[in-house]
């Protein structure tokens, strides 16, 4: 029941996100018909998100020459890496989660372009229990199991390489800090419930994006060549004027 909860209030989430974006894609629209191009829509998939068996997506768009919005969707119901792996008796191992991701980023130079920084908010409902993590450090992973949520704000870096008209690579880094209630079970999959704790929690946050911009980026080098190119027939009819 806490499950299908929050993940209808992550729907509703994601609907208002969307709705924002796609006022912003419409303001953006008009930017772009006045002669500004900032290369309008993007969407993303997290790679490294991929590697643990999470599938994602997510949107991106420009609000200015510099500044965009976007938002991120993950939601991984099967308990281990593989979708189709759901032997509890073998492996008894169980990582559920729903995350919804928006952010807020600056480009120093130009929007989907080299170096960003960014800042955001970040809601998970999880589902977790017989984590294979290290006993000393976390102990209680390997024999309980944490059902709740996580609520907080993500700051983080990264940087954005144009692999062509279209498509990009992004690698991205930073952290969320934000506060965790859940409850605790004295078993990976059921057994009686220990308690309900609140904490303050720090998660990372990494990123190795494969992204896609419908609207194709226009080369800068011809711009540059183009607005040369009066410059020097004004300069070489000066010479012949002399």
């Amino acid at each position: 029941m806490k499950l299908r909860l929050s993940i209808i209030k992550g729907l509703l989430l994601i609907g208002l996100l969307f709705l924002g974006i796609s006022s912003a894609s419409a303001q953006q629209k008009n930017k772009r018909s006045s002669g500004n191009n900032w290369y309008g829509l993007s969407i993303r998939n997290n790679l490294a998100y991929d590697a643990t068996g999470t599938p994602n997506l997510g949107l991106e768009v420009a609000l200015s020459k510099r500044f965009t919005l976007g938002v991120d969707g993950s939601f991984k119901p099967w308990p281990r890496f593989l979708f189709w792996d759901m032997d509890t008796k073998t492996n008894p191992m169980q990582w559920r989660h729903f995350m919804v991701d928006a952010e807020l980023r600056f480009y120093p130079k130009q929007a989907f372009s080299k170096w960003f920084v960014g800042v955001g908010a970040v809601y998970m409902h999880y589902n977790v229990g017989a984590i294979p993590l290290p006993r000393r450090l976390f102990p209680s992973f390997r024999d309980e199991r944490y059902q709740g949520d996580f609520v907080g704000g993500t700051l983080f870096g990264g940087y954005s390489w144009w692999l062509g008209k279209h498509w990009r690579i992004e690698v991205e880094a930073g952290a969320a800090l934000g506060y965790a209630m859940y409850d605790r079970f004295d078993c990976p999959h059921c057994g009686t419930m220990l308690g309900h704790e609140n904490r303050f929690a720090v998660l990372p946050k990494i990123g190795l994006n494969i992204a896609y911009n419908p609207v194709a980026r226009k080369d800068q080098s011809a711009k540059s060549q183009k607005k040369a190119q009066p410059q020097k027939k004004a300069q070489s009819q000066k010479v012949k004027g002399k």
